[in-house]
């Protein structure tokens, strides 16, 4: 049996999680290609926009689905993180920018350059799309559309 290094073995653990994160279940299944659209509130408590501001994900991950459900009208918790793309993505009007439905996950803590209202999103598009994510610390899944 050939055994690498523990730094080795690390490294291909990581690269392998990074690979599959967006496309992979943890049964090792693909993701469905049907969709449940949840409705995001962020922001709620700011001094700009006390009552929040909502935007809307598509999720395509039956466990993220699983996931967003259980978090329906609860007040807090995991921070919703994805990757930005132009566009309303068919689901979240008015906004013009969406979150890519296979890169949704729900996240403990995330790296504050991908932190924003989606009104700051709105208004820098581009930015976000080049830092790679969209990752509001207050969200709250209100209720899921469909």
């Amino acid at each position: 049996m050939i055994t690498a290094p523990p730094r080795l073995a690390r490294r291909i653990i990581g690269l392998l999680y990074i690979g599959c994160i967006g496309g992979c279940e943890a049964d090792g299944s693909n993701p469905s290609p049907e969709q449940a659209v949840f409705e995001i509130r962020a922001c709620r408590g700011s001094e700009a926009r006390p009552t929040g501001e909502t935007f809307r994900v598509a999720i395509t991950s039956p466990t993220t689905i699983r996931q967003a459900t259980s978090l329906v009208g609860g007040s807090g918790g995991p921070i919703v993180h994805g990757r930005v793309a132009p566009g309303d993505g068919g689901f979240n009007a008015p906004w013009s920018w969406h979150l890519e439905p296979a890169t949704i996950q729900f996240v403990d803590a995330a790296v504050e350059v991908c932190d924003a209202c989606p009104s700051f999103v709105e208004a820098h598009v581009a930015e976000f799309e080049r830092v790679g994510a969209y990752c509001p610390w207050s969200t709250e899944v209100v209720r899921r559309l469909r």
